[in-house]
């Protein structure tokens, strides 16, 4: 089944990372004909909230009642901003109510903003749009502050893996839609699971050049097979995540498409993940895909 975009998912902190979001939100919107659904997870602390309503509320009902008010009224009149939408506010931590969220309302794509940080802010607050692009059930677009919503070329990486063949399903859905063109990209790493696929023939001693003649040929022709007329090839040595997004400035890529496994607990913290490496690092919007079920 082909990804459809009907129903899109913008979820705000009333940011500037979160304008540039739903802005992009509003447009893609506009090009599928498509609803937007504009979301406020609201975390009823003092911490979390205006100073000035804190303190006008006498108590922690009052708080809570004050609390909802005012995220309502923010959350109308930034709807309304961004071309009008259903609002609508839930209580809790972002990280879980996005994703919860994202399947009782039915969207069919998350656009979320990103603060990109890194180092230990990162390390020590996370980051919500990580969390919720590994835990959603449904593609999510994250958009750093001040990117602007256009595409002229999108960039599908690939590793050959479920995920990555729905990454590129959804890339070529909007290259087609907005009339941009397609770069499909693989990044072969130098490792030894990849060296473990090469031929024992020419696994021999003093042919380091015909190794790596054999992987860009074997990579080309794989997205050969992934490829219709128009669209471009990329194939480049190195690791993964980087590789993506060096491909991407160099490119000039609007947008990255790439899959993830959505890897959680123990398997998250030993291995890691180049969807999130490539997040964290992409100067330009980044859609990041699951497997279907």
């Amino acid at each position: 089944m082909e990804p459809k975009v009907q129903q899109i998912l913008a979820p705000t902190d009333f940011s500037v990372a979160s304008e540039s979001s739903a802005a992009w939100a509003a447009w893609l919107a506009q090009r599928f004909g498509a609803a937007v659904t504009f979301l406020h997870a609201l975390e009823v602390e003092w911490w979390a909230l205006p100073e000035e309503l804190v303190k006008r509320a006498p108590g922690t009902t009052e708080l809570r009642q004050a609390a909802r008010r005012w995220a309502e009224e923010e959350l109308e009149r930034w709807s309304q901003r961004f071309g009008g939408g259903q609002a609508v506010v839930v209580e809790g931590s972002p990280r879980e109510a996005i994703p919860r969220a994202s399947v009782e309302l039915g969207a069919d794509l998350v656009c979320m903003g990103t603060h990109g940080r890194s180092g230990v802010a990162r390390t020590v607050f996370g980051s919500v749009a990580e969390h919720v692009a590994r835990t959603a059930p449904v593609p999510v677009l994250t958009v750093r502050p001040g990117r602007s919503p256009a595409l002229a070329r999108v960039l599908a990486a690939t590793d050959f893996s479920p995920a990555a063949r729905q990454a590129v399903e959804w890339a070529r859905l909007l290259a087609d839609r907005c009339g941009a063109e397609l770069v499909l990209l693989h990044v072969v790493e130098l490792n030894p699971e990849t060296f473990a696929s090469v031929p024992k023939e020419i696994l021999a001693p003093a042919v380091g050049e015909r190794i790596r003649d054999y992987l860009v040929s074997r990579a080309t022709q794989q997205l050969r097979a992934l490829a219709r007329e128009g669209d471009r090839l990329e194939v480049r040595l190195g690791a993964a995540g980087s590789g993506v997004v060096h491909a991407a400035e160099e490119l000039g890529a609007d947008l990255v498409c790439t899959g993830t496994r959505g890897l959680t607990g123990l398997a998250h913290l030993l291995l890691g993940s180049v969807a999130e490496c490539v997040l964290r690092r992409s100067p330009v919007p980044v859609l990041i895909c699951h497997a279907r079920g």
